[in-house]
């Protein structure tokens, strides 16, 4: 016996098919996409013939199993779609009465579907809590907070260029080799140390041009806003306290230096909405870890595995 597989987008597909060609838009009144009328969920809307009815909130959430340009054409002919349901309503029902629900591969399908369906709802349901308290987000703000630090930083950079040391770059100045920029920003370092004007220096040595014309002010950065910035600057920007400076910190084309100016920390009404996410991110991957480690299937033979 054949059996032939019916979705609800084959009945898009033919609905769209099918559906009466609509006039062509004029140039200055483009047609509104058409909508279903405002009737309350629970209304019934619809009577089949087997005694189903179909209430509003049924027709709404049947029409978002059709992709967007198919519910519209569905919407634009509402009863030509009603219809096709109405056909294929019947169908489904002649398939239950001759039990090929029971029979493969129908019964696997249906076990496949309803299974995965059920999985993907409890997982959207478990990853939106219905609530978080405003006293669970001030916690986590406070036992979190180096999250949302703010370290205005300071920069002086030392380029280099191995092939092309010795020689004269556009700007006048003589490309260093690797050795000679770092003898240079180690010469800085100490001057440093020894309580010369970071500020100063860097805009009388930086090569970042950016940072050098505002006295090598770099930018503020926060430890959840620093993706992209290497991990030896990153580590080492984080560890600083206010007024420290890092030690050299070598890349593929110059050495660093950086200087914590300002330490602060974002206020709590500008990351309210990033601990809410984050609450609820650490809660989904909590319940999905449990389910993961818990859940386990038993092999009754051994040899579905190999033997294993």
């Amino acid at each position: 016996m054949k059996v032939f597989a019916l979705s609800v987008l084959c009945l898009g597909c033919a609905l769209a098919q099918t559906a009466a060609p609509q006039a062509p838009p004029t140039p200055h009144a483009p047609p509104k996409p058409a909508a279903l009328p405002d009737i309350p969920d629970k209304t019934p809307v619809v009577g089949f013939d087997d005694g189903t009815v179909l209430t509003m909130g049924e027709l709404r959430g049947l029409l978002t199993n059709l992709e967007a340009t198919q519910r519209q054409g569905a919407v634009a002919d509402i009863h030509g779609f009603l219809d096709q349901w109405a056909m294929y309503h019947k169908i489904a029902q002649m398939a239950l009465a001759d039990k090929l629900d029971q029979e493969s591969p129908v019964k696997e399908q249906l076990l496949f579907a309803r299974t995965n369906v059920l999985a993907q709802a409890e997982i959207q349901h478990q990853s939106n809590p219905n609530a978080i308290d405003g006293v669970e987000i001030d916690q986590y703000y406070a036992a979190h907070k180096d999250k949302y630090r703010q370290v205005k930083t300071d920069a002086i950079y030392i380029a280099f260029s191995n092939s092309a040391a010795s020689q004269t770059g556009g700007d006048g100045k003589k490309i260093l080799s690797e050795a000679e920029a770092k003898a240079k920003i180690t010469g800085l370092l100490e001057q440093i140390r020894k309580g010369a004007d970071f500020k100063k220096l860097a805009k009388e040595n930086s090569d970042d041009e950016l940072s050098r014309a505002k006295d090598g002010y770099l930018a503020t950065l926060s430890p959840g806003d620093s993706t992209g910035i290497p991990d030896a600057i990153r580590n080492a920007v984080f560890a600083l306290k206010a007024g420290e400076t890092t030690g050299v910190i070598w890349q593929a084309n110059g050495f660093y230096l950086f200087r914590a100016e300002e330490i602060n920390f974002k206020p709590f009404s500008e990351v309210r909405d990033q601990i809410y996410d984050a609450i609820k991110a650490e809660r989904f991957q909590k319940w999905m870890a449990g389910i993961s480690n818990d859940t386990k299937a038993k092999i009754l033979d051994p040899a579905l595995t190999g033997g294993k």
